[in-house]
């Protein structure tokens, strides 16, 4: 992935800094060269399942993402649990307090 129009467009939004919601160190590095300011990083909180356990550990594995996987967590078709969760709590409180100070907010893939 290219990040090159990031600067670009946060100087067009007028956004000075961010507050980037991530488990990619890569994504980090890359828009820190490009001269993007974060102020700070917080970790996108997703729970291993049975639909999502061997994509986080492949994550975690080849692309150095920041991920808290308990070496118990479940199996691939383990216990089926079928309610979407796209971000945890924790991200979400976060993007909301900073939505209510004014901040702007992107919620990004991982």
């Amino acid at each position: 992935r290219s990040y090159d129009c990031v600067p670009d467009i946060l100087a067009d939004m007028q956004i000075s800094s961010v507050e980037l919601v991530t488990n990619n160190p890569f994504k980090v590095q890359q828009l820190t060269d490009l001269g993007v300011k974060i102020d700070r990083t917080r970790p996108s909180l997703v729970e291993p399942n049975a639909f999502n356990s061997l994509y986080l550990r492949t994550k975690a594995s080849r692309m150095a993402h920041s991920l808290d996987l308990d070496q118990d967590s479940p199996p691939p078709n383990a216990n089926l649990n079928t309610e979407p969760r796209l971000y945890g709590p924790e991200s979400v409180r976060s993007a909301s307090a900073a939505l209510l100070q004014g901040r702007a907010v992107a919620m990004l893939d991982r």
